[in-house]
């Protein structure tokens, strides 16, 4: 039994996993285990507009399921349970390197395949493309976040260069105009990601109340594709792809907006060409008002709308949202307030504005080298 196998790891140091004994592993105080990642940025952020403590949020119970029976499962046994016939057999570190197992709990990766596989969104090169799972690329150590970090990504050491600058996958060639211009200041998924699956005005208050009285988490969401933000990614000192998180309260009368870095899993061969980032409406609009909108209502079809494709988010420059609310007594959704953000306050996880010297440049058709 894998408990079992932890009590022996604990007496005996020669045994290891992923080259670390599993009685040094400490996974009860990882980043996985606690959720203190999301507790940071909650605390930072959401929870001084709520007033609500971390510890009475649905957040926490992340590693916890619950089976038919009754049976929960609880931290070690949320991802490494093997369940037969609504009981648990067994345990083992395949039932945990398992990507529906990851995918239980990262929901917007989910939703991504999901898209993928309905043709919404192109799938993924590596997961569709080749066959990977979750774990061909993390081990143990990035899934666990052993060590002393705020967030996972800082625990993340994984990048598209270990294996595409190293010689074990297709090299990024220079006789690609747009690498040799590129290559050093972009981060592949600036070009790679055609699109980032975000999950726009989160209804805190729902998911709050349903989980407070109906003891289960419903959660209400306005899913957005089509477009890929880009900012400044102080990890890897390039422009790299991103996503944002708009989390609404109505009843409290407040929000929160956050953008940062993310690789959204989404990863395509073909990458974009010049005009795809130079001199669209997008750039154009930013050079010319230092203010953009990314999201309006269309009250004629009575539905939420946005700009799509490539969206730099620049520093100087405004960004306007339109924040949305679900009716919960008609099942539609509804406009709420028009906000306006400051890129520098919203960003967070080493996101940085784009400088502002570039967006003449961006604003700019290009002509691709030949």
């Amino acid at each position: 039994m894998f408990h079992s196998a932890i009590t022996a790891a604990q007496n005996d140091p020669l045994i290891q996993i992923s080259g670390q004994s599993l009685s040094e592993m400490q996974f009860v105080s990882t980043l996985h285990a606690t959720t203190k990642g999301m507790r940071y940025w909650y605390e930072r952020g959401l929870g001084n507009k709520t007033g609500v403590p971390y510890e009475n949020l649905f957040c926490v119970k992340c590693h916890v399921k619950k089976l038919p029976d009754g049976t929960v499962l609880k931290g070690c046994e949320t991802c490494h349970a093997e369940v037969k016939d609504g009981k648990v057999v067994d345990f083992s570190v395949d039932v945990a390197s398992r990507t529906e197992t990851c995918l239980g709990c990262h929901g917007r990766e989910a939703k991504a395949i999901a898209l993928g596989k309905k043709g919404v969104i192109p799938s993924d090169v590596h997961l569709a493309g080749i066959g990977y799972t979750c774990s061909s690329c993390h081990d143990s150590k990035e899934v666990h976040a052993m060590g002393d970090y705020k967030t996972m990504r800082e625990a993340l050491k994984r990048d598209c260069k270990d294996c595409h600058m190293d010689g074990y996958a297709p090299y990024p060639f220079s006789f690609i105009p747009e690498h040799r211009k590129h290559l050093t200041d972009l981060h592949c998924t600036a070009c790679h990601v055609p699109t980032v699956v975000t999950c726009y005005n989160c209804h805190f208050d729902i998911a709050y109340k349903s989980y407070t009285t109906l003891h289960k988490v419903i959660k209400k969401a306005y899913p957005i594709v089509g477009w890929v933000l880009l900012v400044n990614d102080t990890k890897f000192n390039q422009i790299h792809s991103a996503n944002m998180m708009v989390v609404v309260w109505k009843e409290k009368n407040t929000y929160q907006i956050d953008i940062a870095p993310q690789f959204p899993h989404i990863v395509v061969e073909e990458g974009k060409h010049c005009n795809d980032c130079h001199g669209t409406p997008v750039t154009k609009e930013m050079a010319e008002k230092r203010e953009v909108t990314l999201t309006w209502w269309n009250s004629k079809e009575g539905k939420l709308e946005w700009a799509k494709g490539v969206i730099p988010i620049v520093e100087g420059v405004k960004y306007k949202f339109q924040l949305v609310v679900f009716d919960e007594k008609t099942g539609k959704w509804q406009p709420w307030k028009t906000v306006t953000i400051d890129p520098e306050k919203a960003l967070i996880n080493g996101g940085k504005p784009i400088s502002a010297k570039y967006l003449k440049d961006l604003a700019k058709e290009q002509k691709p080298e030949s």
